[in-house]
């Protein structure tokens, strides 16, 4: 595959500080697109997880940006679509993969954890995407890609997780 197929492509990746995020991040800069990595958490010593794999693009070559907002909340999701377009003037694509877990059976899940986990997976990537669509139209289109899991069809002492991850299945058809 070309190295650039994707010079000149604008792409936000949620949960982009860690794990699957990390890669769909590093893949896309790879393939030349600017990344928005978006992820709020931090490092055992405080320092931001987008913040580290933004560098680490950059120290490759690539152009990346930090955005460390919670995307639970509409101010986070449209400071974070901003950082794509303040920084590289628009944006084609987005990876809604940010996502956290509540490890506990249904019997002991409270209420708050339950909403978080559901608001961290859905309303974050609904509130992304309405964000998102606007600014991708005005580029002529582009790609939204829901990570997604196969705890959607349910996960031992994870029921909000597997709600969630099926409830974005559900969004994204």
């Amino acid at each position: 595959m070309d190295g650039q197929a994707l010079a000149g492509k604008v792409a936000i990746v949620t949960g982009g500080g860690r794990g699957i995020g990390r890669a769909e991040a590093l893949a896309l800069a790879a393939l030349g697109a600017a990344v928005v990595v978006g992820d709020f958490g931090r490092d055992e010593t405080g320092r931001s997880s987008a913040g580290q794999v933004a560098d680490e693009i950059r120290g490759t070559g690539g152009r990346a940006v930090a955005a460390t907002e919670d995307l639970m909340h509409d101010s986070g999701a449209r400071q974070t679509v901003a950082a794509a377009l303040d920084t590289y003037g628009g944006l084609d694509i987005l990876v809604n993969n940010a996502g956290l877990r509540g490890g506990n059976p249904v019997t002991r899940l409270t209420d708050d954890q339950w909403n978080t986990v559901l608001d961290s997976h859905l309303k974050a990537s609904f509130l992304m995407a309405r964000h998102a669509i606007g600014p991708m139209r005005d580029r002529g289109g582009g790609s939204i890609i829901n990570t997604g899991s196969e705890a959607g069809l349910g996960m031992v002492f994870n029921a909000a997780y597997a709600a969630a991850k099926e409830g974005l299945a559900g969004l994204t058809r």
